[in-house]
């Protein structure tokens, strides 16, 4: 990736992260009108879906790779992935407090996370849950990412 195209990508990194933003927050609305959801889920749903990375980051470096044509947009795309895990996270804490999920748990002085299993196993079954699911998405990870290198060999082979 050439950074120096960076800067000339930072206008269309902010279009594809607000068009993605607006998919994201639309395609959750719908889904959770047509479910029936909570309006809190309606209204701030969209928040926890915004965070995205790793495969995103693997898959912008193959399309670099494979098309001559790619490297403005590659630029472009990295830079809308940096912003979302800029903004993910804080507004996953913004919709998990405006819908009142860490409120209700708060107020019962309960933990807010890891309450299921803390009350079911001891800690070495715990830690031994936690490495499993650790590994598991590792695997799957590294997966998604080999198949969709696959999938990108039969349409246009590597320029290396």
């Amino acid at each position: 990736m050439e950074l120096g195209v960076l800067r000339r990508a930072w206008p269309a990194a902010t279009a594809f992260f607000a068009a993605r933003l607006g998919a994201i927050a639309a395609g959750t609305a719908a889904g959770a009108a047509s479910s029936g959801a909570p309006q809190a889920m309606r209204r701030f749903g969209w928040l926890g879906f915004v965070t995205q990375a790793g495969v995103s980051l693997g898959l912008v470096d193959e399309i670099g790779a494979r098309f001559e044509w790619a490297a403005p947009l590659q630029s472009a795309l990295a830079a809308s992935i940096v912003l979302n895990q800029l903004v993910g996270p804080p507004m996953l804490k913004l919709a998990l407090r405006r819908s009142g999920e860490t409120d209700a748990l708060a107020e019962r002085g309960e933990p807010l996370l890891g309450q299921r299993l803390a009350d079911t196993a001891t800690p070495e079954v715990a830690m031994a849950v936690m490495a499993s699911a650790a590994a598991a998405a590792s695997e799957i990870g590294s997966s998604v990412a080999e198949a969709y290198g696959a999938a990108l060999d039969s349409y246009a082979p590597r320029r290396d």
